[in-house]
C-alpha cells in the first residue's frame, strides 16, 4: 500500500513532478518518479492553478526538447 503524503512532503513530491514531467513529457513516468499516482497528479492539477500552470510550462519544456532532438537527428542523423 503506498505512503500517504504528508503536507510537509506534497511540496517536495510536486517539485519532482513537475521536473520529471518536464524532461519527458509522459504523465505516468513523471508519477513514478515523483512517488504518487496518477490520479494524485490530477487531483493537484485540478486544485491548484499554480501547479495546473506548471504542469503546462513542464509539458511545453518536454515538447521543445523532443522538437530540438528530432532536429538533431534530421540534421546529423542517429547512431540507434
Amino acid at each position: 500500500m503506498p505512503k500517504a503524503i504528508t503536507r510537509s512532503n506534497r511540496a517536495t513530491k510536486k517539485d519532482k513532478f513537475l521536473s520529471a514531467l518536464s524532461e519527458s513529457g509522459i504523465v505516468g513516468a513523471a508519477c513514478d518518479i515523483a512517488g504518487i499516482g496518477r490520479r494524485t497528479a490530477y487531483e493537484w492539477r485540478s486544485a491548484d492553478d499554480a501547479f495546473a500552470a506548471k504542469w503546462y510550462e513542464a509539458l511545453q519544456n518536454a515538447g521543445e526538447r523532443l522538437e530540438a532532438e528530432a532536429r538533431k537527428r534530421a540534421v546529423n542523423g542517429s547512431d540507434t
